[in-house]
């Protein structure tokens, strides 16, 4: 079996992909698990054959098979030339044209869904029947689209997450570091976390805050703002719940944009924190790989980080901000609590988001696909009060059973009014 993998990334600028296995070199989520994709299946699946179809040239493990296509419908023409029998591509901003092409080409597709898509997203992947299969991030990602007929053709395969080579250490014998991993943009949440700095010192007077990311992690060509932190505006805002007479408080270290060299900050983090608003979050990389070695994680009590995070088990979910400076003060303290949050989660990770599980589910999936079986619908079974899942279970039953075919899903409905209304405000 021969697949294509699409991907684009001409905004990272010259990153080095080539040591896959030591972690993230410092680029955004979905552009490494699509190189993850490719190197894990080759290495796990002797009888899939992979090409990693990419927008430029860039340093990748020498076993990936890498084709150099600029153009999205010439990257098209390439896979059928090549007799690629499943195509995987993120859908993005993909235009109609492209669709069309697909279609045109008859070409066997994969959509990999990562973030929320919008209505224009959603009514071409439901029309295209070259797109066999939607793949989401997760459960509640998948949830979120259960009132649209793309479900009729959507499954969804957790993100798999390979930790770092990260030493042990009892948690007793770590300082008392409070690490953020993500991008420095608003909807990741880091201000929620910064506006509650002051008050967490006032608990915890020797504690430091690590922050890893910068508003570069998704555009290296991003402008920042005097301190090289954020985009100026946001960075503005982070500066004032973060210094003192105009100089960064003591305990705090904005580490910027990180590949493998963060794991010496990692290992001596006694909490971890990911997105506390939640904002976006479909999955949340950062969680797991908290997770994976051993450390608890604090944010936001819903979206992906239902399935991400296991509340009073391996981290604690939080809405507000005093619940965020509470968890945080909690873990930093009580050392018991701590570690059992710790060791609970590598278990979590293990049972849950490794290469090896991962690799079994999209491999399964191929051979679904070629073929040609129909999609289960997976019905919703847990948190119905969030992201309104109990409205779009409402939706999907009027759809089904009373002939209300006609109704849009809540994310169509969301993302149009959404969309119209900041075509209003354009005027």
């Amino acid at each position: 079996m021969k697949v294509g993998i699409r991907f684009e990334g001409k905004e990272l600028g010259n990153i080095d992909f080539s040591k896959l296995e030591e972690g993230n070199p410092g680029v955004g989520g979905t552009e490494f698990l699509l190189i993850q994709l490719s190197y894990y299946l080759i290495k796990y699946c002797k009888k899939i054959d992979v090409v990693m179809y990419t927008s430029n040239l860039i340093t990748l493990p020498e076993i990936i098979n890498q084709v150099v296509i600029e153009n999205d419908v010439d990257t098209l023409e390439k896979v059928k030339e090549d007799n690629i029998d499943i195509f995987i591509f993120v859908p993005k901003t993909r235009g109609s044209d492209y669709y069309k092409k697909l279609d045109q080409l008859n070409i066997r597709s994969i959509a990999w869904v990562h973030n929320y898509i919008d209505y224009r997203n959603i009514e071409r992947l439901q029309k295209c029947s070259s797109v066999k299969r939607i793949v989401f991030v997760g459960r509640q990602h998948y949830d979120a689209y259960f009132d649209d007929y793309i479900i009729n053709k959507a499954v969804y395969i957790y993100n798999m997450v390979v930790p770092g080579k990260i030493e042990k250490i009892d948690c007793k014998l770590k300082e008392k570091s409070v690490t953020y991993v993500g991008a420095l943009i608003p909807t990741k949440g880091f201000h929620k976390l910064a506006k509650q700095w002051k008050a967490i010192l006032k608990e915890v007077p020797d504690a430091k805050l690590y922050v890893i990311g910068s508003g570069k992690l998704y555009d290296r060509f991003a402008e920042m703002g005097p301190q090289n932190i954020a985009e100026k505006r946001y960075e503005t805002k982070l500066m004032k719940y973060l210094s003192k007479n105009e100089n960064l408080l003591d305990s705090v270290c904005f580490c910027g944009t990180m590949g493998v060299e963060k794991e010496k900050i990692i290992e001596k983090t006694k909490v971890g924190v990911a997105n506390p608003t939640g904002i976006s979050e479909t999955f949340c990389l950062s969680a797991v790989e908290f997770e994976a070695v051993g450390i608890p994680v604090v944010s936001y009590k819903g979206y992906g980080l239902l399935d991400t995070i296991s509340d009073k088990h391996t981290g604690l979910l939080i809405k507000t901000g005093k619940q965020l400076r509470e968890a945080i003060v909690t873990l930093l303290k009580d050392n018991e609590t701590n570690s059992l949050y710790g060791a609970n989660g590598q278990l979590f990770y293990n049972q849950n988001f490794t290469p090896e599980i991962i690799i079994k589910e999209w491999e399964k999936l191929f051979h679904e696909v070629m073929k040609g079986d129909s999609c289960k619908i997976i019905y919703p079974n847990d948190n119905m009060m969030d992201d309104w899942k109990w409205l779009r279970i409402l939706n999907h039953k009027l759809k089904n059973l009373f002939g209300f075919n006609k109704l849009p899903s809540l994310a169509f409905m969301v993302s149009y009014i959404k969309q119209n209304i900041k075509k209003i405000l354009k005027r």
